[in-house]
C-alpha cells in the first residue's frame, strides 16, 4: 500500500491513516497503539537491532490495564530507513514527538537494551516531562570496555551480520535455544530489517557515552531488570540503586538478555506493580 505523501512543509509532523507518525525530518515512524485511549500509557522502546515485535509478549497483557504504545526507531522495523537522524539525542526526540501528537501527558517510559540508552538521552533533553516512571531493561549505563573490545564489535556489527545476530539470539537464549530455533531464526531475519549504518552509529555513542550522571537527576520512580546472564552486572545494578533517588531492581534468575520475551509473565506483573506504585 502507498503511504500518502507527507506535508512538504518540514516544521509540521502528522499521524498518516495507518498507525505511521512523521517527524520533523520526514522520517515515517511506525508504532503500535493498544489500550484504552487515555493521555496515560507505557511507552516501550524496543533493543537494538530488533524492532516492536519483540514486545508481542507483553503488548496484550499490559493493555489489559494501560494504553499500550510500542515504535519501530527510525531505520528499524517497519519504520522508514532515512540516512539521517541515526543518534540517541534524534531517537529521543522521536520519542517526544510521538508523544505529543498522541497526546501523551502521563508516560511509564519502558527501555530495553538500547531503548534505555534511548530513554537517558530522552531525560537528558526533556527532563522528567511527560513522564511518571523510567524503567530499564538490562542495559548498563556506562559499557565502554576498550577500544579494541569496541573494534571488534563494529566487525561484528557490519560483517556477516547474518551470522553474528543468530550467535547472539542463541547467547540470549542460553541452554533454551535449541528448543527456541524457530523463534530464533525470526528474531535474526528481524535484526537484519535494521540498516547497517544506522545499527553502527547508535551502538557506536551507547557503548562510548557514560550516563551514570544522569542517574542522580531522574527525579521519578525507576526500575531496573537484570538477569542471570544478562548485559548488567549486579555491581552495576547496586550502582544504579545507589545513585538513583527512586529506584527498585527486578532479578530474573535463568534468564538472559531477552527478560521480556522470555519471562513475560514475571515481567508483565513487575512492570504493572511499578507503573501503579508510578501513579500512572
Amino acid at each position: 500500500m502507498q503511504l500518502p505523501l507527507p506535508s512538504a512543509n518540514p516544521s509540521r509532523r502528522s499521524v498518516l491513516p495507518m498507525p505511521y507518525f512523521v517527524t520533523e525530518d520526514q522520517t515515517p515512524i511506525y508504532f503500535a497503539d493498544e489500550g484504552p485511549r487515555s493521555a496515560e500509557a507505557i511507552f516501550l522502546i524496543h533493543g537494538e537491532p530488533c524492532n516492536s515485535l519483540f514486545w508481542q509478549k507483553n503488548i496484550g497483557e499490559l493493555s489489559r490495564s494501560y494504553r499500550v504504545v510500542a515504535m519501530d526507531i527510525r531505520g528499524r522495523g517497519q519504520s522508514g530507513k532515512a540516512e539521517h537522524g541515526h543518534t540517541l539525542g534524534q531517537y529521543g526526540r522521536d520519542v517526544r514527538g510521538l508523544m505529543e501528537t498522541l497526546g501523551l501527558t502521563r508516560v511509564v517510559l519502558v527501555g530495553w537494551s538500547l531503548g534505555s540508552a534511548v530513554g537517558w538521552r530522552y531525560i537528558e533533553q526533556f527532563g522528567s516531562d511527560r513522564l511518571c516512571g523510567f524503567v530499564n531493561v538490562d542495559q548498563s549505563p556506562y559499557r565502554y570496555v576498550s577500544e579494541q573490545n569496541l573494534e571488534e564489535r563494529l566487525t561484528k556489527a557490519k560483517e556477516n551480520r547474518l551470522q553474528n545476530h543468530r550467535a547472539a539470539m542463541i547467547g540470549y537464549f542460553g541452554d533454551a535455544a535449541a528448543e527456541n530455533e524457530d523463534v530464533i531464526q525470526w528474531m535474526t531475519y528481524e535484526c537484519m530489517k535494521t540498516h547497517t549504518h544506522s545499527y553502527v552509529s547508535v551502538f557506536t555513542e551507547a557503548y562510548v557515552t557514560d550516563f551514570r550522571p544522569l542517574l542522580p537527576a531522574i527525579g521519578i520512580p525507576t526500575q531496573t531488570h537484570y538477569a542471570s546472564f544478562g548485559a548488567v552486572k549486579p555491581e552495576m545494578v547496586k550502582y544504579i540503586s545507589e545513585h538513583s533517588t527512586q529506584s527498585e531492581a527486578i532479578f530474573y534468575d535463568d534468564c538472559g538478555h531477552l527478560i521480556p520475551w522470555a519471562q513475560p509473565r514475571k515481567f508483565n506483573e513487575e512492570l504493572l506493580k511499578f507503573c501503579r506504585k508510578a501513579g500512572l
